[in-house]
Order: structure tokens, then sequence, then C-alpha cells
């Protein structure tokens, strides 16, 4: 076979393989699709679990739609599995920069872990995304009340030691209670 004709079978053999893979990639799409769909009939069933698993194998298939991904992290959310939610809400974030409700779970979770500083931040990238947001802002305050009352809490705590400290430091020196060992050894004379 000459190097031309060579060349030439391995070009054909090579788009075939394109082809194809495209062919894969829009099945896989649609397959995931059809997952994902399945997936939301049985959250709105209150399947969660079952929920999970479905939109993962639509995942599997299709890891680049953000709206899977933070379907199964609303699951998640539902079965209290937080940091999970924070895992799938952070994957749909960085597919998709502005997804507010993304950023709304992954908020709520951080408050449920008690990471508030957290939990913040997503809320004000909620209402950078989508000012007026009444969830995001009625949570803000909250957690701004959260956040004052751990400040005066650590505060009293603080004083609490420090008064501890001064008592200790000028109350009497009691009485140390020295013992004396005696050597009480018995000898018999026989």
């Amino acid at each position: 076979m000459s190097w031309n004709r060579r060349l030439k079978r391995r070009n054909q053999i090579s788009q075939k393989k394109t082809v194809s893979f495209a062919q894969n990639d829009t099945q896989n799409k649609q397959q995931a699709q059809k997952l994902k769909e399945a997936g939301n009939e049985l959250y709105k069933k209150g399947k969660y679990k079952e929920a999970v698993e479905m939109y993962g194998k639509s995942i599997e298939l299709d890891d680049k739609e953000s709206t899977t991904v933070a379907n199964r992290a609303m699951a998640y959310l539902k079965l209290e599995k937080y940091d999970e939610v924070v895992r799938d809400t952070t994957i749909a974030v960085k597919l998709d920069p502005k997804y507010v409700k993304a950023f709304a779970r992954r908020a709520t979770a951080w408050q449920k872990l008690r990471f508030l500083d957290e939990a913040m931040k997503d809320y004000e990238i909620v209402l950078n995304l989508e000012p007026g947001n009444k969830e995001a802002t009625e949570e803000l305050k909250k957690i701004q009340l959260q956040l004052d009352q751990q400040k005066r809490l650590k505060e009293s705590k603080k004083v609490e030691e420090d008064s501890k400290k001064q008592k200790q430091q000028t109350s009497p020196v009691s009485p140390c209670s020295t013992s004396t060992s005696t050597n009480n050894t018995n000898t018999n004379t026989n």
C-alpha cells in the first residue's frame, strides 16, 4: 500500500471515530436528560434517595449539566446530607457561575453546617445576581442576628474568664500542707 493510500485510509478511520464519538455524545446527553426527568419525578413523589441515585446516573452520562447536579443537591438537602449539598452546588456554580438556585442551596447547607460566614457570602452572591431576592434578604438578616449573638456570647465568656483569673490572682494563697514522712522501721531484736 502506498504512503498516500495509507494516509487516506487513516483519515477515513479517524473521521468515522469522530462521527461515532459525536453520536455517542448525543445519545449520552439524551439518555442523561431522560434520567434527569425520572429523577425529577421521583423528587416530586418525595422519593429523595431514589432521586439522588437517578440524578447520579444522569451525571455519569453528562457531567456538564449544572441543573442536574443542583437538582441532586436539592434532594440531598431534603435528606439532610449537607456536605453533599455543598459539594454538588459547588460543582453546579463552577459549571454555571450565575446559577442563583445553586448558590441559595449551598447557603442553606452552610447554615445547617453552622458555617455562617460562608452562608453569608453565598446569600450576598444571590443578591448580586438577583437583587431583591426576598429569601436571601431574610436569611442574611437571620445570619447577622446569629453572628451578633455568637459575638456577644464570646465576649461574655471572655469577661467571665478574665474575672476568674483576677480572683485567682488576688485571693490569698492557701497554706500548703506539707506532710513529713516519718520512717517507722520496726526493729525486732531476738
